[in-house]
């Protein structure tokens, strides 16, 4: 199909889709003239994996490049995948945001500034040990300077101040079961994928609807949970 076709289709603006081949996110359409190419389902499959990445979970487009360069190498591993979506060059997690809709050529996505006052001191410390402690004791193999410690450590030592340090205690053991039982069925799906590339790509898909649904199911069952006492 041409480009007009494949825009209609996949119901996304042709300068996006002419953005996102300039950008390497797209494979090359089958050129037909110098200026005619033809798209079929391997491009259609992979523009909605880039849509899927920027709008359902808010991943800046220099990140779905990385992941995508994860899930393309000869043999991609789910584990390879996944710290790509996770980190970008080492560094912590930008703010995530959803791509728009473009309709004439995007500005360049700023780089994050450093904060020039981290959070740190003893108060950090304690937060810092907490989650790493939770996990250690259950035998999760993880990074220190993961950004998702960073994440963690963040929103237990707010927590903290606020006078809520049993709360934080509880709840993330409370998510930590929750996240192991949730995994166990993410895994299972990964692993039954037909080859390497499939349980890739399954792999992040898993991540990304996770993120999408706990928030969400999480507020849910929380209003349940507190209106249960008044039956």
């Amino acid at each position: 199909m041409r480009i007009g076709e494949f825009s209609r289709r996949v119901g996304v603006p042709i300068p996006t889709i002419k953005y996102y081949l300039r950008q390497g996110l797209l494979p090359p359409g089958i050129l037909t003239s110098p200026n005619q190419a033809l798209y079929g389902p391997r491009h259609e499959h992979r523009l909605r994996l880039v849509r899927a990445l920027s709008e359902l979970g808010g991943v800046p487009l220099a990140r779905v490049r990385a992941v995508l360069k994860a899930m393309t190498e000869p043999d991609p591993t789910p584990l390879g995948v996944l710290r790509a979506l996770r980190e970008q060059d080492g560094g912590p997690d930008r703010e995530r945001k959803p791509v728009p809709e473009l309709h004439s050529e995007p500005e360049p996505e700023p780089e994050p500034e450093p904060d020039p006052h981290p959070d740190a001191g003893p108060e950090h410390d304690r937060a810092r040990a907490v989650v790493l402690e939770t996990f250690t004791r259950r035998g999760w193999r993880i990074s220190p300077d993961a950004s998702d410690v960073r994440k963690l450590t963040t929103a237990v030592l707010a927590v903290r101040r606020l006078g809520h340090a049993d709360l934080a205690t509880a709840a993330l053991d409370a998510y930590a079961d929750a996240g192991e039982r949730t995994a166990r069925v993410e895994a299972r799906y990964i692993a039954e994928g037909r080859d390497p590339r499939q349980r890739a790509e399954r792999a992040v898909m898993a991540a990304l609807l996770g993120e999408a649904l706990q928030a969400s199911v999480r507020r849910l069952a929380l209003e349940e949970a507190v209106r249960a006492p008044a039956r």
